[in-house]
């Protein structure tokens, strides 16, 4: 409890706080109505017998702004003598509970806008693990959520860094692939970009997001025939994504097929009727083919929905 407290962030933005309970849950339902009445965030216990230690966490509030956690793997053969059990009570428990709360209060910090301290919180989870801990893995973890923060704040050489070091720690990790590609991308690095998300495709072959943004880069590149085929597979993966026709459909009028981009912007709209940008570039397809009235009225539709959308 004391190393957790010194760790967690301070200071006039920090709202965490913690409780002791003597009263432990018996399983994730009783954690969930207990961290409600307690009107906690996270619930954290263990469970433990003959053949080991097994951490056990719930988060009980704000359950869709946590997009991903860390599984503390079980423990194995628990000490017989009590001192030794006693002193991985005292050393090992906490660290992997501290670490794994940290980490969990940097997530909803940066889904409640507050990156500074999300930074901050996830660094002071970093400090948590050693090269012996059996939680180490998981740093990984913790370097992507830091890259997407310096992303989101246009930092992007800091943020390939972290996607980097996330990569270095475990380069089965598609997700810090595609993200450092996003990155390069962003910095016009088309070819840093192509690599990285082809390595997201490689370990995740399922991975709609990296093809449709890899096509992005091939349509970018002026190499269509390439992103078509990236358009057409994210589009097979996954079908509502409305974003993927818009794409396809404004490759399309490079290629001068505008009434195939006409009919990808149809499709986009048909998902979503509230895509701004899909009425947009169907107008534009309306206008190329001398149909003026139709064009009229898919810009006035855009402006409707964003009228400081100069170019429609």
């Amino acid at each position: 409890m004391s190393q957790l407290e010194q760790r967690l962030p301070k200071g006039p933005s920090s709202n965490a706080r913690i409780e002791r309970l003597t009263l432990a849950p018996a399983d994730d339902s009783e954690a969930k109505a207990l961290g409600g009445l307690c009107k906690a965030t996270l619930v954290i216990w263990g469970t433990y017998d003959d053949y080991g230690i097994t951490p056990h966490y719930e988060i009980t509030k704000h359950e869709e702004r946590v997009y991903e956690t860390v599984h503390l793997e079980e423990v194995p053969n628990l000490p017989s003598q009590s001192q030794r059990y006693a002193i991985y009570i005292s050393r090992g428990l906490p660290q992997a509970m501290t670490y794994l709360t940290l980490f969990t209060v940097g997530q909803i910090q940066y889904q409640t806008g507050q990156l500074e301290e999300a930074l901050d919180t996830f660094d002071q989870a970093l400090l948590t693990v050693t090269d012996d801990s059996p939680h180490e893995l998981g740093r990984y973890h913790i370097y992507v959520w830091i890259g997407v923060i310096y992303y989101e704040r246009g930092e992007e050489p800091q943020s390939i860094e972290a996607y980097t070091q996330a990569i270095d720690l475990n380069a089965e990790c598609a997700d810090a692939y595609y993200n450092r590609g996003l990155a390069h991308s962003h910095m016009g690095e088309y070819e840093q970009a192509i690599a990285d998300y082809s390595e997201a495709i490689r370990l995740e072959p399922d991975y709609a997001w990296a093809y449709g943004n890899r096509a992005g880069v091939y349509a970018d590149l002026g190499e269509y025939g390439r992103a078509m085929v990236d358009y057409a597979e994210a589009i097979r993966l996954e079908p509502s994504s409305a974003s993927n026709y818009s794409n396809r459909g404004a490759t399309w009028g490079e290629l001068d097929h505008y009434e195939a981009a006409r009919a990808d912007y149809a499709e986009a709209i048909r998902i979503d009727p509230e895509y701004v940008v899909a009425y947009y570039g169907r107008g534009w397809a309306y206008n190329k083919k001398r149909q003026y009235e139709q064009a009229i009225a898919d810009f006035t539709e855009a402006i409707s929905l964003d009228p400081d959308y100069a170019d429609a």
